[in-house]
């Protein structure tokens, strides 16, 4: 994955067109959901190939692909906390977010 992640920041333009395939796998990984526990190494390293997959898009296309990686990765962060957050009862009820919060 460290030699794939180097390839693109060489060449992103070769992989512009498999940068959703890509995303997909880094996503899969980094989110917990693959089928077997990943290893603390195999995670860097995608981490590292996710960090760099906004540079296929190019000069125009990058800040786009960017925001919307940050995106995922924010909503990634809420799941993860509400998740937690709602298994962790309130004094016997479970904490409702205000629906007026800014």
């Amino acid at each position: 994955m460290k030699t794939l992640t180097q390839l693109v920041e060489l060449y992103p333009n070769i992989h512009r067109t498999s940068c959703a395939n890509l995303t997909a796998f880094c996503l899969r990984h980094l989110s917990g959901s693959s089928p077997t526990r990943t290893n603390a190494d195999i995670k860097c390293a995608v981490a590292e190939l996710y960090a760099v997959l906004p540079l296929t898009g190019g000069k125009v296309g990058a800040i786009n692909l960017w925001r919307k990686s940050l995106d995922e990765t924010l909503a990634f962060g809420w799941d993860a906390y509400l998740s937690l957050r709602t298994t962790f009862p309130v004094q016997g009820m479970f904490y409702k977010f205000p629906t007026n919060a800014p």
